[in-house]
């Protein structure tokens, strides 16, 4: 059985850097996913329900049947934000082969299954040395962002502990940093980065 607990929390500005930005929502999750603000992908019965673990809400992927059935989305019905911090909470329940692996994509355009953006790459292989968090480009031809990342981190991601990821997007400019959670939020940006092409300026999550 493959899991993974995911608690997000979105603060998004709507708007470039020269204009005045509007606050859009925020979503902790506790009472599981808003249909008003975001649109669940269900692919062969897999989909992504609510759960709890004392008093906090939280959204965790049910059972994949099969291997064709692990790409499930939750999709932001709004699809227009352009600059926005996102902040999120998450949780890896297994590594090695099966491991957790996932994607947050930013500024992300077109239907499901055939869309491209900025995307996050999150991967938790070993809880060591293989572990990584890579920005990069993403399109539905490419599927995997390792490769053609703008930058990647090798930290360490601990199997059973809730991570903050936090990312600031802003023009061109893509950053991220994360920490566990019952931790200090580190000063230091852990990625910099900046698409010189512009590839991609407004999108939903």
């Amino acid at each position: 059985m493959r899991k993974i607990n995911i608690a997000i929390i979105l603060f998004l500005l709507l708007g470039f850097s020269n204009s005045a930005f509007a606050f859009i929502f925020e979503d902790t999750f506790n009472i599981g996913l808003d249909n008003s603000i975001w649109d669940r992908e269900n692919n062969s019965g897999a989909q992504w329900v609510w759960a709890s673990e004392g008093s906090n809400g939280m959204i965790q992927s049910q059972a994949q049947m099969n291997w064709a059935d692990r790409y499930v989305d939750i999709i932001t019905n709004q699809q227009d934000f352009s600059d926005f911090i996102l902040t999120f909470d998450l949780r890896f329940n297994n590594n090695g082969y099966h491991q957790d692996w996932r994607r947050i994509y930013l500024r992300r355009n077109g239907t499901t299954g055939y869309h491209e953006g900025y995307g996050i790459n999150i991967r938790n292989w070993s809880g060591g040395v293989y572990d990584f968090v890579g920005i990069g480009p993403y399109t539905s031809s490419t599927l995997d962002l390792e490769g053609i990342e703008f930058a990647k981190s090798f930290n360490p991601l601990i199997t059973g502990e809730w991570y903050t990821f936090k990312t600031f997007l802003m023009g061109n400019n893509i950053k991220i940093k994360y920490w566990l959670k019952n931790g200090d939020e580190p000063t230091d940006w852990v990625l910099d980065v900046t698409d010189f092409n512009s590839l991609y300026a407004t999108g939903g999550v």
